[in-house]
């Protein structure tokens, strides 16, 4: 009977009911005077706290094989999330790589866009310029003279021209140095527009400048014209 007993007690859970008093700070039997002892308000009372205890269930242990099942599935799981970690660092690495691109990208043309903005308009202006050459190429010697009657009107010219070349230097436009019967003719930079048989210089140099050309910012704004020269037919 006891050892049935002692089963069910074991299988069963167990309800223990703890009281908890409060108990008074002066409560003392025999302190009190008939005056002072307290009332039945401030007798305390129990609050009792049940405390239930469940037995425990013991987990069984897991055999060798299954130990490996669930080994292998860990490492699977661990080398699929290292793949997908390394995958991630590729894609972040080339994104930022594009980014980098993108930027750069972006601040050259911004450059480019600043730097030749007033392209056409400059190459316009070029016009300007070759008339005042004109204009200067027309006066003789002796309008450099302070007593000369075009003196005046060859100093406005000059003083005009001088202010036009600093305005388009400013904005990054120079002239092209060509230098007759010394410099090569160069396709990227001269327009040919006629050929001269010499004897006097090799082939393929600039003999004569028709219009000066000009620069923007290291690259062509207008080609100057010249006339090459080229060997003489041997009859």
């Amino acid at each position: 009977m006891f050892a049935l007993a002692a089963r069910r007690f074991s299988t069963a859970s167990c309800r223990v009911v703890i009281p908890r008093v409060a108990t008074h700070p002066l409560r003392t039997r025999g302190f009190f005077s008939g005056k002072d002892k307290p009332s039945e308000a401030d007798t305390p009372t129990e609050d009792p706290e049940e405390v239930v205890f469940e037995p425990e269930t013991e987990e069984e242990p897991l055999t060798e094989e299954q130990l490996r099942v669930k080994y292998s599935e860990v490492r699977a799981a661990l080398q699929t999330s290292q793949a997908t970690v390394e995958d991630t660092k590729k894609k972040l690495v080339y994104a930022l790589a594009e980014i980098e691109n993108v930027r750069k990208i972006s601040r050259k043309d911004v450059a480019n866009a600043r730097e030749f903005a007033l392209k056409g308009f400059g190459k316009d202006l070029l016009e300007v310029g070759d008339n005042m050459e004109r204009a200067l190429a027309i006066f003789p010697e002796s309008a450099k003279e302070k007593a000369d009657p075009l003196y005046s009107i060859l100093q406005g010219i000059e003083m005009t021209n001088t202010v036009f070349e600093k305005v388009t230097a400013k904005h990054g436009i120079s002239k092209m140095q060509v230098v007759p019967n010394e410099t090569l003719f160069d396709p990227n930079f001269h327009d040919a527009i006629f050929q001269q048989p010499t004897d006097a210089v090799p082939v393929d140099t600039v003999i004569s400048v028709v219009k000066c050309g000009y620069m923007i910012h290291g690259r062509v704004l207008r080609a100057a014209s010249v006339g090459v020269s080229c060997a003489k037919n041997e009859e």
